[in-house]
């Protein structure tokens, strides 16, 4: 069966482009005689200045920026005729893409029917019919080849314009006679930052074009500068038609339906992503941020450098959007706790390796860099009342957990689910079992980056219990263990240092609000650190067939009636995993280990830098 190939709908404007041209044309004329009219003027301080120790430096201070005028004026004349280029050969292409938008409705309908007329009668497709092939086939040959086109034509561009140089201070002493360089640096993520007002709104492929190639931190610079394009950026989603085979079509397949969340899904995600070529892949970062951003199976890095692009494009949305409500109002107030988490996120250059505005609003972030040296990894996950607009107090409690900075440390803040406003809202586990697979999909994506037999192994000597709801809630389900080809975690619970344990009460176990660590040795030690009041202490009895309680047992009629919890043995599993798949019970089991019994009153760990 034929299809249409697709094509680059062009539209540029090229009377501003060219107009452009023409002002670069007209400042490079006049460059040196702005140079002569100063030096001129600059020539009557020889009589008006006497200065026995600075005067000769005085009187020649301007000659230092002939040879840096000089190449102004040369970088003028380039970029004039790489943009004269540009529109000459763009205005064609832009004709022959007018012409394949205006002939593809006409001739899609004929081959619709020529392929209806052929599955009613395939041994006689007729003359009609092959003259709908022949049409088609000549149709795409134009498409590929106006893409071939475009894309060389941009390409040449970029280099030219790329390729500039001079004239911008570099050249220039550090520290002149009389202070610092004659001419300062300029900021070209500022300068293009006006070119919506030149040139009108500009497609997504149109910024991307000026993006590519960019350092991390001129690529920061550059959306800060930007916002517009940023937002625009943003919100830019995969095409619903893509040509087959395309990087675009490549990454749709890989990503359907519940792969970023499966082990097979994210490591086939993976798989495809590496299959594309480094310039496919950086194009669809910046021209997808917060697709490829947050997709499970792109290498952290990559998420980290498209993120940049969401978080500046999400605040200047979310900025926009707050205009058009009433300050005070439930509305603006979401937007608001949106904005002040974002602007963190932005002006700290914050790692981020997922973000999303959805209800308060979820964020992933890193500190260190996963790799081949990584021997410890922690998680920070938060718990009730937890919101975007507090991603810089949890940053400050990730980087006391984390104590001195180590390159063979990574650790991460992962609030990337919804997490409940109130205690109430924890009577059911239905935030449990929403965040669940998002956190185990975030684990099997970490799996990715940290080679396997890269850690030295580690034990616990804690208690390993994590609480998924209230304890005054009886337990209806057993925990879920998960298997894994990697040594089992280990998982240790404990209070602030100088604080006593609370006895068990209806809100001192909910989800996500024990401190807890975890410790892997398998391919890195892993850390899962859940912030909050710490819930009591209880233990796992070595015969494995129950979770104890070791505090004091409250007047709960509930809990008195059930103060001993029975769950089968587990397996040993994968404690982060386990941590977010136990959602009903009202404590539940998340190591195979058997930690030693802990203090009724107070829990301590060997490790300080726990003590928040």
């Amino acid at each position: 069966m034929q299809q249409l190939a697709g094509f680059p709908g062009i539209n540029v404007p090229w009377d501003k482009l060219a107009g452009v041209a023409e002002e670069l044309e007209l400042r490079s004329s006049a460059t040196a005689g702005y140079l002569a009219d100063a030096t001129a003027a600059w020539s009557g301080l020889q009589q008006a200045y006497r200065q026995p120790e600075t005067e000769a430096a005085v009187h020649t201070a301007l000659d230092e920026l002939v040879d840096p005028v000089q190449q102004w004026q040369h970088a003028l004349a380039s970029a004039r005729s790489v943009l004269e280029a540009f529109v000459t050969a763009g205005r064609l292409l832009q004709a022959e893409s007018e012409e394949l938008a205006a002939a593809q409705p006409g001739l899609a309908a004929d081959l619709a029917a020529a392929e209806a007329a052929e599955a009613g009668d395939p041994a006689e497709p007729g003359g009609a019919q092959a003259a709908t092939t022949g049409r088609v086939t000549a149709f795409n040959i134009r498409a590929e080849q106006l893409w071939r086109d475009w894309q060389a034509l941009t390409e040449q561009t970029v280099l030219g314009l790329d390729a500039i140089r001079g004239g911008t201070g570099g050249t220039l002493p550090a520290a002149s006679l009389l202070g610092t360089s004659s001419l300062p640096v300029p900021t070209w993520a500022d300068f293009t930052s006006g070119l919506d007002e030149a040139f009108g709104t500009l497609s997504p492929e149109d910024y991307v074009r000026s993006m590519q190639g960019l350092s991390d931190g001129e690529l920061h610079a550059w959306v800060l500068a930007n916002p517009e394009a940023a937002a625009v950026l943003a919100a830019n989603k995969l095409p619903v038609w893509r040509p087959s085979g395309s990087p675009e079509a490549i990454m749709a397949n890989a990503m359907a339906g519940d792969n970023p969340l499966t082990h097979e899904g994210i490591t086939g995600i993976r798989t495809a992503w590496l299959s594309l070529s480094p310039d496919v892949r950086e194009r669809l970062l910046l021209l997808y941020p917060a697709v490829f951003g947050n997709l499970n199976g792109v290498p952290f890095a990559n998420r980290v450098r498209a993120n940049s692009v969401t978080i500046a494009g999400y605040r200047e949305a979310v900025s926009s959007q707050q205009e058009s409500h009433q300050s005070g109002s439930a509305e603006w107030d979401r937007l608001e706790t949106l904005r002040k988490g974002l602007d963190y996120a932005a002006d700290n250059d914050v790692q981020v390796v997922m973000v999303s505005l959805e209800g308060d609003g979820r964020i992933v972030t890193m500190e260190g860099n996963p790799g081949p040296q990584t021997r410890t990894a922690a998680t920070l996950v938060p718990g009730t009342g937890s919101d975007l607009g507090q991603l810089e107090n949890y940053t400050q409690r990730l980087d006391a957990i984390n104590g001195e900075s180590s390159a063979s440390s990574v650790s991460f803040y992962w609030q990337g689910t919804d997490l409940p406003d109130e205690v109430p809202y924890n009577a059911t586990s239905s935030y449990n079992e929403e965040g669940a697979p998002q956190l185990a999909a975030f684990d099997f994506a970490l799996d990715l980056e940290i080679p396997a037999g890269t850690a030295q192994p580690m034990s616990a000597t804690a208690p390993a219990v994590r609480c998924s709801a209230p304890l005054n809630a009886r337990a209806s389900t057993p925990p879920t263990s998960s298997t894994s080809p990697r040594p089992a975690l280990a998982t240790m619970s404990a209070a602030p240092r100088t604080r006593p344990t609370r006895t068990p009460t209806a809100t001192g176990c909910r989800p996500g609000t024990t401190r807890s660590v975890t410790r892997r040795s398998g391919a890195a030690a892993s850390t899962a650190v859940h912030s909050g009041k710490a819930a009591a202490p209880a233990t796992w009895t070595p015969s494995g067939s129950r979770l104890v309680s070791s505090g004091p047992r409250t007047r709960s009629p509930s809990w008195a009636a059930t103060p001993t919890t029975s769950f089968p043995a587990p397996t040993p599993p994968r404690t982060s995993r386990a941590l977010s798949r136990a959602p009903t019970s009202a404590c539940s089991l998340v190591t195979g280990s058997s930690p030693a019994r802990s203090s009724p009153t107070r829990r301590t760990l060997p490790m300080a830098t726990l003590a928040l």
